[in-house]
C-alpha cells in the first residue's frame, strides 16, 4: 500500500519528501528577532540610533502617539532629496534645472512628499510661500536651490565619481524575522575607491528660509566619517543584502549642500562656505564589528531594556524637549512601566 502511495507521486514531490531542510547562515540566526520581540515592526537604524541615546524614547516612539507632528525641517529634507532625486535621474539636468526655478516643480513635487507622510503629520507650513523662496534667488544670496543640487552633482562627476543610484531602499529579510530597512541617500563607484556610499545632511538650509537667519556652515572631520553609524549600518545592510562583499565599500562621505552657498558679506563675501563633500575611509573589519555590536543591542531590546538615560548636551537634560517627555517624565505611558506606576 505504501509503495502504491509513492508510485503516484511526481518527480517534484519525492524531490521535496527527501530534500533535507535548508538551514539559515549562523548571522541570520543571531539577528533573527521573531514579530513582537520588539516594538517596531522595521528595523531602522535611525530607531536603533534612538535607543542608544535613551531606551524609553525608542519604546515610547513605537507605541506611544506624541500628540506634536514632525517639523517643517524634516519636510524641507524631505523634499530636497526628492529634488536631488529628480536631478540625478533627469534625462536633461539642464531641462530640470530650469524647471526648478519655477515655484510649480516645488508644489507638484510638495504632493509627492505628502503621499510618503500626509500633510497633516508635519508642523502647519506657508507652502505657496515655502515654493516661492525655493524659486527665488535672492534667498541663497545668488543662487536657486535648483542650482545649489546641479553644483554639488557636477563637483561630484568632476572629481572622478560616477553617481550609481540615489534613495537606494535595501531591505534585509529573515525568515521568520523582523526586516532590517534603510535608505541609501547616494551610491557612487570611484576607480580608486569602488563603491562609495553617502548621505545628505540640509539642516543647514532651513532657518534661513522659515526663520530669515543666516544660512549655516556644515563640517565632519575624517574621523567622524569613516567611524559613520549611519553609514556603517548602510554598509552592512548592503553587504548583507548581497549588493557587494564586505570590504567593497572603500569610502563614505557626506554631503552638506548648504556649504555651496556663497557668503554675501564680509571678509569671506563671494567665497563658498565650506567644503560640501567631506570623506572618509572606514575601518577594516568595522562592518564585521558592527554586526557584532548590532545584535548586542538588539538582544537587550528584545530581553525589554528600554531604561530613561535622561540624555543631555553640556549638563542640561534634553528630556523637556522630547515629545514623549511629558509621558514618560508623568509616568503616563502605555508600555514599558510597571503596574504599580500606573496604579494597577
Amino acid at each position: 500500500m505504501g509503495s502504491e502511495r509513492y508510485a503516484r507521486m511526481s518527480f517534484f514531490d519525492l524531490n521535496n519528501l527527501f530534500k533535507k531542510p535548508v538551514r539559515l547562515p549562523q548571522w541570520k540566526l543571531d539577528l533573527c528577532y521573531p514579530e513582537g520581540s520588539l516594538p517596531v515592526d522595521e528595523i531602522h537604524q535611525s530607531w536603533l540610533s534612538t535607543w542608544r541615546s535613551c531606551g524609553m524614547k525608542a519604546l515610547l516612539s513605537a507605541t506611544e502617539r506624541s500628540g506634536g507632528k514632525s517639523s517643517y525641517y524634516m519636510f524641507a529634507g524631505s523634499a530636497f532629496h526628492l529634488a536631488l532625486e529628480d536631478a540625478i535621474k533627469a534625462p536633461d539636468r539642464a531641462r530640470w534645472l530650469h524647471h526648478s526655478k519655477d515655484p510649480r516643480y516645488w508644489l507638484d513635487l510638495f504632493d509627492r512628499v505628502f503621499l510618503q507622510h500626509p500633510a497633516d503629520s508635519y508642523e502647519e507650513m506657508n507652502l505657496p510661500r515655502f515654493a516661492q523662496q525655493l524659486s527665488n534667488n535672492e534667498i541663497l544670496y545668488g543662487m536657486y536651490m535648483g542650482e545649489v543640487i546641479t553644483y554639488g552633482l557636477l563637483m561630484l562627476e568632476s572629481a572622478g565619481f560616477t553617481i550609481l543610484d540615489c534613495e537606494v531602499k535595501i531591505v534585509v529579510d529573515i525568515p521568520g524575522g523582523i526586516p532590517y530597512v534603510g535608505t541609501i541617500d547616494l551610491l557612487l563607484w570611484h576607480k580608486d575607491y569602488g563603491k562609495v556610499i553617502g548621505d545628505t545632511k540640509t539642516s543647514g538650509f532651513w532657518q534661513r528660509y522659515f526663520q530669515d537667519k543666516s544660512l549655516t556652515k556644515q563640517s565632519f572631520s575624517d574621523e567622524q566619517i569613516k567611524h559613520h553609524l549611519q553609514l556603517t549600518h548602510y554598509d552592512w545592510m548592503g553587504w548583507r543584502a548581497g549588493m557587494w562583499d564586505n570590504g567593497d565599500v572603500g569610502h563614505y562621505f557626506i554631503f552638506t549642500p548648504a556649504n555651496l552657498t556663497k557668503y554675501a558679506r564680509g571678509q569671506n563675501k563671494g567665497q563658498m562656505r565650506g567644503a560640501p563633500f567631506f570623506f572618509g575611509s572606514p575601518l577594516a573589519g568595522n562592518v564585521t564589528r558592527y554586526e557584532s555590536d548590532l545584535k548586542s543591542w538588539l538582544d537587550l531590546a528584545a530581553a525589554g531594556h528600554f531604561n530613561r538615560m535622561y540624555p543631555g548636551i553640556f549638563g542640561k537634560l534634553d528630556c523637556p524637549r522630547c515629545p514623549y517627555g511629558d509621558v514618560c517624565l508623568n509616568d503616563k505611558a502605555k508600555a514599558g512601566l510597571p503596574d504599580y506606576l500606573r496604579g494597577v
